[in-house]
């Protein structure tokens, strides 16, 4: 799995954990369970549906596929995230799913 932190958007300031996303080696979108609301109960649905969830950074990280569809307020914002991943895998910045690139 890798980890990528995307920029501030300008006039915002967001932590950095909530800008941060993972993309596992199967290219799954792992995304801040908080995107969804409260986090311990997002990820407390995460176990009671058998879905994968990670932590990084002490926060828990899910699946945006799942967190779209379970959460659909956050689906906007899974969206932006999982577009801007497209983005970075299309550019070839990540062909090596087992090493997280500098700088990012």
């Amino acid at each position: 799995m890798i980890w990528l932190e995307i920029e501030n958007p300008d006039g915002k300031k967001i932590p950095k954990w909530m800008r941060t996303l993972g993309i596992s080696a199967e290219r799954a979108i792992f995304v801040p369970a908080a995107i969804g609301g409260n986090e311990l109960n997002v990820s407390l649905c995460t176990a009671y549906d058998g879905t994968a969830m990670v932590t990084y950074r002490n926060h828990v990280f899910v699946p945006s596929a799942w967190l779209s569809k379970e959460f659909p307020d956050a689906r906007e914002l899974c969206e932006v995230m999982e577009n801007w991943a497209a983005a970075q895998i299309a550019a070839g910045l990540l062909d090596d799913l087992d090493a997280t690139p500098p700088n990012r």
